[in-house]
């Protein structure tokens, strides 16, 4: 709690600061300091990298302050012991008297035991964060407030593991260390680690030596023999050295594979590691660093677990040693490239020449044989192509790209178009008046240069006597004779879209149709709207002739004329929408809501004619997607088909139902049901065929039109005799649409 009053009171002190000094002394202000101690040299390979990683977190990013980085030195190996950590106290403390830091990181064991010792006495209120201490250190911790840090799992037995999976007939296996007490430290650690595999092989520590002896001695072991290298700080001798070092010393003379702890002593000619990256571990500790200088206390961000432990391999030393099994979860490094990875240039070219002499001499044997079937192959796929072109139903051109001139074109073109071959070869179809409206000669550029395909595009063309037609055009570009052409092919769909526009026409026709038989029922249903309203414009008229006209009554008959305009709108807007010749955009609509409103449209005409209207419509059924009027000529048509039907049933028995409900996969159903005589057996598989009619006189065309109406909508429509009496129409739709408005149409 003191620490994080503290950091408040200097966030605090620092923003007041910052407020009371005029704007350009402001930017002035320095940004926190974080002082760095490292236990050891700080070029030692495992601090720089620690260090890069730790910069790396530590740069700016937006909204972020830069950090002043300070970095010293215990050297705790060569210049350690009780006085010369005093001698360091004292440096540390002048130094850092007017700018102390706003945060300490402590590198390495023996830095974290100084500064821990000497909390009281140097920087005593600095939020403590470490790094690079193996976990059993840390667990020694005692007094953990104002600390936070990232323990290493510094382990033995991963590489020990790794070591007896890769070479099983290992018979022992010898552990390496020098004379500093960090590196009795290491043996120690070991000697735990390795009591496991006491039942797999022997597991012997050499005893400390100089570099020239241990180098003799690592050079004679014999093969079943395997080296796990700690570290070598320092020499029993006095003399001090770089761990990673000392590691590619030993593994260029050793006879066995030598394996070690650390992440840095890959590349020196070790087997393998079992290690986490000491730069990891910096950005790791980097990112803590920020949150320490960002105002968060030490105590809630706590001492992390280790980063796990990886098993790394040099494949270069796995292919010295001959190893073949390489554990699963093994990350393996320096993968030696293959020959076609190292020299594909070379190898490429060595092919070439290989394979050209080799073509070449195949080719002198074999020349004359491969011009005769060559020339035979060009002869039939020329004739190929020449029956395909000139034999093919379809019009063919072919067009130069270059100039947009006509190469060739095929008896069907000629037919078509009615311009002879020798006509149109060497001239455009501009040139011979083909193409009509717009600017057709820009757009006939556009489409050269383009180098694009056509897919049955539609363009209205001139003929040479006079007509128009309109063809669907596709063209590909291809080479031919070493010349880019275009390959068009036509189809005359003049008739097509002819047929097309006579089909909307019926289509119109049958609603107007409609529309006669149901005029006396639409003008029975304005009638009335209509003769209210004239009813209550003379009651309000008495009543403005009274000396004090009663107003509420007058409002009520406003409300009521009001009422009546909007339902004769109502029907008029209805037949406007039937009788209309418009293309309308698919759309989701309600059908209960348009099966009442056909109900009531047909409403009158039903009790003129003694037939009961029986709605059986189901509850929460799903919008349908489409056109909302197409749907009410279908329903419409079949309503007034079941009311036909029932001319010669009895009054009494007179009955139509009209029913919606859920379908199968995903469809709605519409039913219209009659109680008349029924649908006669020849007729069931040709009543929706155009033409076909049991009507006195019926044209046959309104149920020909239902159907295309179903099926262009993506549903169906069928009919079915009842099991008493009277037919049954199903108009089926799928729920929604997966097409556009303009596929739909």
């Amino acid at each position: 709690m003191p620490n994080v009053l503290l950091s408040t009171v200097r966030l605090l002190i620092w923003g007041l600061a910052v407020l009371a000094v005029p704007a350009g002394l402001a930017r002035e202000v320095e940004p926190p300091r974080l002082l760095v101690l490292f236990s050891n040299d700080r070029l030692l390979p495992a601090n720089q990298k620690y260090d890069e990683g730790l910069r790396e977190a530590l740069e700016p990013q937006e909204g972020q302050p830069a950090v002043s980085f300070f970095a010293e030195f215990l050297d705790a190996i060569r210049l350690g012991g009780e006085e010369g950590e005093d001698a360091v106290e004292r440096y540390l403390s002048e130094r850092y008297h007017r700018l102390p830091p706003d945060a300490i990181v402590a590198l390495g064991q023996q830095a974290l035991i100084f500064l821990l010792e000497r909390r009281d006495t140097l920087f005593a209120e600095t939020p403590l964060l470490f790094g690079g201490v193996g976990k059993e250190h840390v667990a020694e911790i005692r007094n953990t407030a104002g600390v936070a840090g990232l323990p290493m799992d510094f382990s033995v037995a991963l590489a020990v593991e790794g070591l007896l999976e890769m070479r099983p007939e290992t018979q022992e296996i010898l552990l390496v260390h020098g004379s500093s007490d960090f590196d009795r430290s290491w043996r120690e650690l070991a000697a735990r680690q390795c009591a496991a595999f006491a039942d797999r092989a022997r597991i012997t520590f050499l005893p400390e030596l100089p570099i020239p002896e241990l180098k003799t001695r690592l050079g004679g072991l014999p093969e079943r023999t395997a080296v796990v290298y700690l570290t070598y700080f320092q020499s029993p001798t006095g003399e001090t050295y770089t761990p990673a070092h000392v590691a590619k010393e030993l593994a260029s003379v050793s006879a066995v594979p030598v394996m070690g702890p650390y992440d840095t002593y890959m590349g020196t000619g070790l087997l393998g590691v079992s290690a986490s990256p000491f730069k990891d571990d910096g950005i790791l500790l980097g990112k803590m660093v920020r949150r320490v200088l960002s105002g968060e206390s030490p105590e809630s961000i706590g001492i992390h677990p280790p980063s796990p432990l990886r098993l790394v391999l040099d494949d270069r030393q796995m292919q010295r040693w001959g190893i073949q099994s390489i554990p699963a979860a093994a990350e393996i490094r320096y993968r030696a490239p293959t020959l076609w990875e190292k020299h594909r240039s070379a190898v490429v070219a060595a092919l070439v020449v290989v394979s050209v002499q080799t073509l070449l001499i195949l080719g002198l044997v074999a020349s004359r044989l491969r011009q005769k079937r060559t020339e035979r192959e060009l002869r039939f796929s020329e004739a190929l192509f020449s029956g395909v072109f000139r034999g093919s139903p379809a019009a063919i051109s072919i067009v130069r790209r270059s100039d947009g001139r006509i190469v060739d074109v095929n008896p069907g073109w000629e037919t078509v178009t009615g311009v002879s071959r020798p006509e149109a070869i060497g001239r455009t179809p501009l040139e011979l008046g083909m193409e009509i409206g717009g600017d057709a000669e820009s757009r006939f550029r556009e489409f050269l240069e383009s180098g694009k395909s056509l897919d049955s595009y539609e363009q209205v063309h001139r003929t040479a006597d006079g007509r128009t037609r309109i063809l669907s055009l596709s063209a590909e570009l291809h080479t031919l004779r070493d010349e880019p052409c275009y390959v068009v092919v036509a189809k005359d769909v003049t008739e097509l879209r002819e047929m097309e526009d006579a089909h909307r026409q019926i289509v119109h026709t049958s609603r107007l149709a409609m529309l006669g038989e149901m005029t006396a029922s639409i003008a029975h249903e304005i009638n009335q709207p209509l003769g209210a309203i004239l009813s209550n414009t003379d009651a309000a008229e008495m009543l403005l002739e009274r000396p004090v006209p009663p107003l509420d009554e007058m409002r009520a008959i406003l409300s009521d004329i009001r009422r009546d305009d909007r339902r004769a709108s109502e029907v008029i807007q209805r037949v406007r929408a039937l009788a209309g010749r418009r293309e309308v955009p698919y759309a989701d609509f309600d059908l209960n809501g348009l099966l009442h409103e056909m109900a009531d449209m047909v409403g009158h005409d039903a009790r003129r004619r003694g037939v009961a209207l029986v709605r059986e419509f189901a509850d929460g059924l799903p919008p349908v997607h489409g056109d909302a009027v197409q749907i009410q000529q279908v329903v419409l048509n079949l309503l007034l088909n079941a009311m036909d039907a029932m001319e010669d049933t009895p009054v009494a028995a007179r009955q139509v139902v009209i029913r919606s409900g859920r379908g199968k996969k995903g469809t709605v159903e519409v039913g219209v049901a009659d109680c008349g005589p029924g649908i006669p057996p020849e007729g069931i598989g040709r009543i929706f065929d155009s033409f076909y009619t049991t009507k006195k006189d019926g044209m046959g065309l309104g149920l020909s039109l239902a159907r295309s109406i179903a099926e262009a909508h993506g549903g169906s429509i069928f009919a079915e005799n009842n099991a008493s009496k009277g037919a049954t129409f199903s108009l089926i739709l799928p729920e929604g649409s997966p097409l556009s408005d303009d596929e739909d149409r």
